[in-house]
Order: structure tokens, then C-alpha cells, then sequence
């Protein structure tokens, strides 16, 4: 008798719902680590697109309820407290956020001495206002021009502070506390703006004291909240200043040369093509900037990012982070490029409506390319940045802006707005070339840096609190004796950087006599 054919047993069904809540569960965790991995760069776009969007509705408000005479003067003032901005940006902010994790002082001291310095540059700047509005007054200018000086003076610095508690935040990619600061920033101004155009108070110096009551509420509940974050030691403020000096009178200049090379094609259009030319290589600069909320809202978070990477990583991670940075910069800004190429013109027409900007695609294209140029740039220089060769970067841009400046004569007198277009162009590609060829030279891909001078390289947090310990106390071998400079026995000790890699590896794990 032929045996039965065994009965498969049945396949255990999966529980109702178990597949959908496991595909929900890896969804959720594909977004946030997609989230965690854009975060600080996508909150860096969206603090920029703040400020930006917040200057642009400002100086409409300011326009709308007052005469264009009025909104000359205010175009005047607030370019001159962006300056003020920009140089507190160069010598005291951007020297921070690179110099922070050097191993000279605890964390809240370098805090302490720069909003030190932020409050002397702060009382600077409202001395020089109050002087001129005082000169103004005694020489009968005009009122307008009076109020505006006087009222320059008082918000400067709460302005100053602002900027400061914004970079701060930059510094240690607290991206969320800049954008909070700058959303608050923006509520207060824009409704006090409002309320001023309602009941006919608007003028240049109320809008400066909007602006300045804006930044002294926020920046002041700013800087409660973060008060424990400082520690000013008197006995080490000169240092301080002194060191923070060394690196900021050279971003300073690099800051010039930038300026420079931005500005020159205009004075050199209106002197050798006429006004006109100038007018609308303007529009077409215009239309090309609006690609700055991209490059400055990531550019905030590079710089913490490279200083950040040198210190935890040393050269191999400055590497590698400057190049996803540079892959990061040149995708969001060739397709810039590609809407430029396409739509640029159309949007010139649509903002511009009279004939002399019609026709000028190739121009914005190029001009788009320029900034295309400059973006792949910045990864090099906030490398260069971090490992403090800042002459260098100097030498790059003095070269770039060089180029320009004899590339937009002579293309001008060839081919126009166009020539000038592919002159700038030309000196930005050069500059930022200059700085990726420096960059390859200076940063190599392994070992400590090419400067012998330099700090030594800290691989991690571990290793600066090692090295900060045996410069508190320095072994009983190289303790000094009378009459010695117990600071010659410590430089001694740090001057063979591998020797110091291997110590403080040695100090972290337990001895044979401890097992």
C-alpha cells in the first residue's frame, strides 16, 4: 500500500501590518539620517535666506513711504554699518571660528576675549558717528543728514552685537540658535517698519532705529542666554587681541582685494562705455546674485566645518571634507548655471522692462559662470584658512583681482558688456585656481603640517586635553631650574610633532604596570 503523500504544513503568515510598520520604521530612519547629514547646511540656507529676504522687504518698505532722496541717504547709512559689519567679521568673528580649537586657554576664554574685542570695536563705532554727527551739526548740513548720523551712531552697536551672537553661533554650527536670532531679528524690524510707514514716521533714522531696536532686544536676550559661554581674563586679553590680530589684519586685506575685484567693472564700464553699460551690467549682476543665499548660507557652515576637521582629523579629513565641500558648491551651483542659461534672460525682462536690458542671455550666462568660479573656490580658502596661511590666500586674490582689472579693459574696448563679462570671469577663475593649487601643496594628504612652526596636530579631544595638561605641567625630566624659562621647556617638548602624537597616544592608554 502506497504511503500518502505528506501534507505540506502551511507557510506562517506574516502578522497583519508587521511589513508595512517595518517599511514605515526604515522610511522614518532613511529621512533623518538623510536630515542629519543636510541639516546644518539646509539650516545655513535658510538663516541666509532670512537675512537676505529681510533686507530686500526693508529697503521696499523704506522706498514705499519715502522719497527716492530719503532712500539715497538710507542706501548711504546701511552700507556704511555693513562695513563696519564686514570689518568685525574679518578681525575679530571669522579669527574665532578658525583659531577656537587651538590648545591656547579653555574654550570660554577664547569666547570672552573676542566679545571683548566685538565690545571695543562697538565703542568705535559709535565714537566715530557721534564725531561726525557733531561736525555735521556744526557745519548747518542738512537734517536729514544730521538725524541719520546721529541715529548710525546708536544702533552700530547693537548692530555689532547681532553679528556677533549670529557668528558666534556660526562657529559652533549652532545653525538652529543663528536661525532663531535672525527670525526674531526679522519680526521685530519688519513690524516696527510697518508701524512707522502706518502713522507717517518713516524716514532714513527711524528705519536705522527700527533696525537698532530689533538687534538690541534680540542680541540682548541673546547674550543673557550665553553668558556662562564667556570668561574674559584680563591678564590674558593683550594675547588675545594680539593673536587674534596676526590672522584678522590679513583676512582684512583679503577682504579689500574682494571688494576691488567685485567693484572694478563698473567703475571701468562707466568711464570707458558710458553709464549705461555700467547700468546694465548692474541688472545683469543682479540677476546673477540671486545665487548669493546659496553660497553664503552653505559658506557660513564651511568655515567651522574646516576648523572643526583640521583639529579633529588633521590634514587627511581637512582633505576630504574641502572636497565634498567643493562637490557639494559645484552641483547646487551648476544648476544655478543651467536655470540661468535658460530662464535668465526671461527673468531680466520680467524684472527689467526697458529695451536697453533686452538681449543679454550671454551675458548673464558668463556672469553666472564667474560665480560659478568663485563658489569652488571657498572650500580652498576656509582650508587655508584653518591651517592659518592666510598670506597665500592674499597672494590669490591680489592676482585674481589683477587679472580683472586688466581683462575687463581690454575685453571692454573688444567686445563690450560682454568682454567685461569674460574679463571678470577670467580674473575669478584665476583666483580661485591660485587657491586650490596652494591648497594642494600646502595641505598634503598625510602627516602633520608643512609649516614647522605650526601647532601641533591634535588628532582628537582626548589628545588637546593631554597636551594642555603637560603644558599646565611639564614632567619632572624637563621641570626647569632656577634660572630657567619654564616656557622654553615646554616649546622643547612640543617641537617634534611625532614625538607629541606618540606621547599623547601613550597617555591615553593604560601602561604594562597598570595592567
Amino acid at each position: 500500500m502506497a504511503a500518502a503523500a505528506p501534507v505540506p504544513s502551511p507557510i506562517p503568515s506574516a502578522r497583519p501590518g508587521s511589513t508595512p510598520a517595518r517599511k514605515k520604521r526604515r522610511s522614518i530612519a532613511a529621512l533623518r539620517s538623510v536630515w542629519l547629514k543636510w541639516r546644518t547646511h539646509s539650516l545655513g540656507l535658510a538663516d541666509q535666506a532670512v537675512v537676505s529676504g529681510v533686507s530686500f522687504v526693508t529697503t521696499v518698505l523704506v522706498s514705499h513711504w519715502t522719497s527716492p532722496r530719503e532712500l539715497g541717504l538710507y542706501a548711504i547709512g546701511i552700507s556704511m554699518l555693513i562695513s563696519i559689519v564686514s570689518i568685525q567679521d574679518s578681525l575679530i568673528a571669522l579669527p574665532y571660528t578658525i583659531q577656537r580649537h587651538l590648545p591656547r586657554g579653555t574654550p570660554t576664554e577664547h569666547a570672552g576675549g573676542s566679545l571683548v574685542q566685538s565690545g571695543l570695536l562697538s565703542a568705535l563705532g559709535f565714537i566715530v558717528p557721534l564725531a561726525t554727527a557733531l561736525v555735521l551739526s556744526a557745519c548747518a548740513a542738512a537734517p536729514e543728514l544730521v538725524a541719520m548720523t546721529w541715529a548710525l551712531a546708536i544702533v552700530t552697536p547693537f548692530a555689532l552685537l547681532r553679528d556677533f551672537g549670529r557668528r558666534y553661533s556660526f562657529a559652533h554650527l549652532q545653525m538652529a540658535r543663528a536661525l532663531t536670532l535672525d527670525i526674531a531679528v526679522a519680526a521685530i524690524q519688519l513690524i516696527a517698519l510697518c508701524w512707522l510707514g502706518w502713522t507717517g514716521r518713516m524716514s532714513p533714522a527711524s528705519a536705522y532705529l527700527a533696525i537698532g531696536v530689533a538687534c538690541a532686544l534680540t542680541g540682548g536676550v541673546w547674550l543673557y542666554h550665553a553668558r556662562g559661554n564667556f570668561v574674559v581674563r584680563s591678564d590674558r586679553l593683550t594675547a588675545a587681541i594680539a593673536h587674534g590680530w596676526d590672522l584678522g589684519k590679513w583676512l582684512f586685506a583679503i577682504q579689500i582685494t574682494v571688494c576691488v575685484q567685485a567693484s572694478i567693472p563698473y567703475w571701468l564700464l562707466a568711464f570707458g562705455a558710458g553709464p549705461t553699460a555700467a547700468g546694465v551690467y548692474a541688472a545683469c549682476m543682479s540677476i546673477v546674485l540671486f545665487a548669493n543665499p546659496l553660497i553664503i548660507g552653505i559658506g557660513n557652515t564651511l568655515a567651522p566645518k574646516a576648523a572643526l576637521a583640521l583639529s579633529e582629523g588633521g590634514h587627511t579629513r581637512l582633505r576630504r571634507e574641502a572636497t565634498q565641500d567643493l562637490l557639494l558648491l559645484g552641483a547646487g551651483m551648476m544648476l544655478f548655471c543651467l536655470a540661468i542659461l535658460f530662464f535668465g534672460d526671461d527673468l531680466m525682462s520680467l524684472l527689467y522692462s526697458n529695451e536697453e536690458y533686452a538681449d543679454h542671455a550671454p551675458t548673464l550666462f558668463v556672469l553666472a559662470l564667474a560665480m560659478l568660479a568663485s563658489a569652488l573656490g571657498m572650500p580652498a580658502t576656509n582650508a587655508l584658512l584653518a591651517i592659518e596661511r592666510p598670506q597665500v590666500l592674499l597672494g590669490a586674490s591680489s592676482v585674481g583681482a589683477g587679472v580683472t582689472v586688466v581683462l575687463v579693459w581690454y575685453l571692454m574696448i573688444e567686445g563690450g558688456l560682454l568682454g567685461a563679462a569674460y574679463g571678470f570671469m577670467t580674473g575669478s577663475v584665476t583666483g580661485a585656481l591660485g587657491r586650490w593649487i596652494a591648497f594642494l601643496i600646502l595641505v598634503p594628504r598625510h602627516g602633520p603640517p608643512s609649516d614647522p612652526e605650526a601647532e601641533p596636530e591634535i588628532r582628537s579631544p582626548r589628545q588637546r586635553d593631554a597636551l594642555m595638561q603637560r603644558q599646565a605641567r611639564p614632567p619632572a625630566s624637563l621641570r626647569p631650574t632656577a634660572g630657567h624659562d619654564a616656557s622654553a621647556y615646554i616649546a622643547a617638548d612640543c617641537n617634534d610633532v611625532h614625538e607629541l602624537d606618540f606621547r599623547a597616544t601613550e597617555a591615553e592608554r593604560p601602561s604594562a604596570h597598570d595592567l
